[in-house]
């Protein structure tokens, strides 16, 4: 989480600066650049995206449970 915060924000501020302000090292963030996207990391893309869907097709109604059950 912090480290795609840092990415998100390496266009605004200097990426040591960001490390410095979350606590995190420079060699645990760039190991983290080059590892590839975990098979948990794209099933929730994969599923969040499925919900967005089943949440639009109902208009933006349905609640959870109802999402969940379709």
């Amino acid at each position: 989480m912090k480290y795609a915060f840092i990415r998100q924000q390496s266009k605004r501020f200097k990426v040591t600066r960001l490390l410095a302000a979350v606590d995190v090292s420079a060699s645990g963030y760039y190991a983290w650049l080059d590892r590839p996207e975990s098979a948990r990391a794209v099933e929730n893309r994969q599923i969040a995206a499925r919900i967005q869907v089943f949440h639009k097709a109902s208009r933006e109604i349905y609640g959870s449970p109802r999402i969940h059950r379709d």
